[in-house]
C-alpha cells in the first residue's frame, strides 16, 4: 500500500512537470515568448479576480519558482497589473489586464483542442475524471490537514 500511495504521489509531479512542458510547447506554437509556461499558469489561476500576491503564492503551489520574480515579469510585459489592497495598503493586489485575458484566452483554446483527443483515443470518460478528482482532493485534504496548511 506504501508503494502505491508514493507512486500516485510522483506521478502527480511528473503530470505537472509534463503539463508545464505541454504548455511551453503551445506557446512556441503560437510564437509567444514573453511569458513562460509558469506565467501562463499564474494568469490561468488568477483569472478574472484580483488576488493578494500571498494567494496566489498559498493557492498556486508554482512547484520549483519563484512567484515573485514572475509576477515581475507579467507586470513588466503588460500582461498584470499590481496596486495597493483597499483594505491593508501594505498588501497589493494583481489583476489581468486586456493583454493577459487575451493570451489566457488564446492558450486556454489550444489546450481545448486536446480534450477530445484525449477521452476519444484513451477511452477515458467524464465520469471517470470526476472520480479521480475526488479522490485527488481527499489525498490533498489530508496532506493539508496534516501540514497545517
Amino acid at each position: 500500500m506504501q508503494s502505491k500511495y508514493y507512486n500516485i504521489l510522483f506521478s502527480i509531479e511528473k503530470l505537472y512537470k509534463l503539463f508545464l512542458e505541454h504548455i511551453r510547447t503551445k506557446l512556441i506554437s503560437i510564437d509567444i515568448c514573453d511569458i513562460n509556461n509558469v506565467q501562463w499558469l499564474i494568469l490561468y489561476n488568477i483569472g478574472d479576480k484580483s488576488l493578494n500576491v500571498g494567494e496566489i503564492t498559498k493557492k498556486g503551489y508554482y512547484m520549483g519558482s519563484n512567484v515573485s520574480y514572475n509576477l515581475r515579469k507579467l507586470i513588466e510585459n503588460g500582461y498584470i497589473i499590481q496596486q495597493p489592497c483597499n483594505y491593508d495598503r501594505r498588501q497589493s493586489e494583481v489583476s489581468i489586464t486586456g493583454k493577459g485575458k487575451e493570451i489566457r484566452k488564446k492558450l486556454d483554446e489550444l489546450l481545448s483542442i486536446d480534450i477530445p483527443y484525449l477521452f476519444s483515443t484513451n477511452s477515458i470518460e467524464e465520469k471517470n475524471l470526476e472520480d479521480l478528482q475526488s479522490k485527488l482532493l481527499t489525498i490533498e485534504n489530508f496532506l493539508k490537514k496534516n501540514v497545517g496548511a
